[in-house]
């Protein structure tokens, strides 16, 4: 992610506000083929639990950023304690 930001990438100008370039990207290409026809495998939801679902991958895939990896693995080590 810093490495995009610092490469001046159009993706760190889309994404770097928020934090998290690549993955905010990976998930705006996972929402981009939601949104296409007939590739909704969660179109039945309810608008709430389609929501949730969102929310769900948005987190998840947040998670995945190395950037964030020490903070979430001592709090793993917290709750493994």
């Amino acid at each position: 992610s810093n490495f995009m930001y610092f490469q001046k990438s159009v993706l760190a100008a889309l994404y770097s506000s928020e934090g998290s370039v690549m993955e905010r990207h990976h998930f705006a290409q996972a929402i981009a083929i939601l949104n296409t026809v007939g590739c909704n495998i969660f179109e039945k939801f309810s608008r709430k639990d389609y929501q949730r679902m969102l929310d769900l991958i948005r987190d998840i895939i947040l998670a995945t950023d190395l950037a964030h990896h020490l903070r979430i693995f001592k709090d793993l080590q917290k709750m493994a304690d």
